[in-house]
This record gives structure tokens, C-alpha cells and sequence, in this order.
């Protein structure tokens, strides 16, 4: 079954979104306190730890679906890496 690229390529791309947003939510909640009361970004301190949690819920989701989406291509390149011609 060949996957649409215009498919894979949106795939890639709010898999992209979902990595920036969890490591920006990830850096934003270690260096910044709790209790303080500051928006950064314009987001409140209290909703970055929902937006890390629903980003990395995403990107762990998208990066399964490109793993089905070239299953056989990593298929392919592990046989070929490990059978010597």
C-alpha cells in the first residue's frame, strides 16, 4: 500500500510542531518556577504543563504513524544493512 506524500509530508510536519512545542513547554516549566504568577509567551504559567502533556501525547502518536508509513522502507534498509552481498 503506497502512502500519499502530500500525507506523509503533513505527518512530518505537525510531527515537527508537536517536538517544538514539547521541548519550548519542557524548557518553559524547568527554568521558570512554580507559584510565580507570569505569562510567558502570553500563556499563563498553570497551562504550559497541558500544553507539554497534549504536545508529547501527539508527537509520540505521529511518530507511530510514520513508523507504519515506512515500515517497509526501514524494512528494506535493515535487511540490506545486515545481508552482505
Amino acid at each position: 500500500m503506497e502512502i500519499h506524500p502530500k500525507l506523509k509530508y503533513w505527518v512530518d510536519i505537525l510531527m515537527a510542531i508537536a517536538f517544538v512545542l514539547s521541548g519550548l513547554s519542557g524548557i518553559i516549566m524547568y527554568f521558570v518556577p512554580w507559584g510565580i504568577q507570569v505569562n510567558i509567551l502570553g500563556i499563563s504559567r498553570s497551562v504550559w504543563p497541558v500544553i507539554h502533556e497534549w504536545s508529547s501525547f501527539s508527537m509520540v502518536a505521529l511518530v507511530i504513524i510514520h513508523l507504519i508509513f515506512n515500515w517497509n522502507w526501514i524494512v528494506s534498509m535493515t535487511k540490506e544493512f545486515f545481508i552482505k552481498k
